[in-house]
């Protein structure tokens, strides 16, 4: 019994890219992301490479109300590199995400 590798061709891999919508209520967030990844680098479909650009699109919804595990948004904090030089502190998760711009 002969083996043989075969490889899907570029063209092949873009038709075949499809849409996914997320519902991220109540997900955890680590978890969700992990999927997501894995979804846009193509890693669920059968004929995955890794020097190909096999992924598929994905559009989150609902992602205010993702989740965190134990008590990560009082005590998680998020650092910038504009900050780290300026010198001053960081600013917790939940601080800033109540002050952050609202998108459409």
């Amino acid at each position: 019994m002969k083996r043989e590798t075969t490889t899907s061709s570029r063209q092949t891999l873009l038709a075949a890219r499809r849409w996914y919508l997320v519902d991220a209520q109540g997900k955890t967030v680590g978890r969700l992301a992990s999927t997501i990844a894995g979804v846009l680098r193509g890693k669920n479909t059968p004929a995955f490479s890794t020097h190909l650009d096999s992924g598929h699109f994905v559009v989150v919804i609902n992602a205010r109300q993702v989740r965190f595990s134990g008590k990560k948004p009082e005590t998680k904090s998020i650092i910038g590199i504009q900050n780290i030089r300026a010198g001053s502190g960081s600013a917790l998760r939940s601080s800033s995400w109540l002050h952050a711009p609202k998108r459409c």
